[in-house]
């Protein structure tokens, strides 16, 4: 009795071991992602003062909220967030992701220079979807503000 608890725990110990080694799968989620070093993020550097804000990217929306009003279960129906970097560096969007699988955003991937305006295309699926809907989509940029929610409407007949 004594020799089989004294091989359970040795198999128990090894086991442990071999499971610490395994690596997570968190690289491959971040792949293709902008790296966390390349973004100056306002709310995070203790170097930018408070009256420093001004000088970097600033993202500035002509409005964050769109109804899109009764509809059909089943349509698709698209909606672009119009925006302008008005800050004083270049504007990079790291992400920006819907808050369910039916409300798809597709943003500029490429730097947006001061002064340049772009969109951010909402695609919203209402399949599904019956009843009042309210979904957001999450932006993430390097300016400020580092994180915005733009928020889309919709009831679904």
């Amino acid at each position: 009795m004594k020799s089989s608890s004294y091989y359970f725990f040795l198999l128990l110990f090894c086991l442990s071991l071999i499971s610490c080694n395994e690596t997570p799968k968190q690289d491959e989620e971040l792949k293709g992602k902008l790296s966390t070093s390349l973004v100056t993020n306002p709310r995070s550097m203790d170097s930018i003062g408070i009256e420093n804000l001004q000088d970097i990217a600033s993202m500035s929306f002509v409005d964050t909220l769109h109804d899109f009003g009764r509809m059909k279960e089943g349509e698709m129906v698209v909606y672009e967030f119009s925006f302008i970097n008005k800050g004083k560096k270049d504007l990079l969007i790291n992400e920006a992701k819907g808050s369910c699988g039916c409300t798809v955003p597709e943003y500029p991937k490429e730097p947006i220079k001061p002064g340049e305006q772009r969109s951010i295309k909402v695609t919203f699926n209402s399949q599904g979807k019956i009843g009042y809907n309210e979904k957001t989509v999450m932006v993430i940029t390097n300016g400020n503000p580092s994180i915005l929610n733009l928020t889309i409407l919709a009831e679904v007949y």
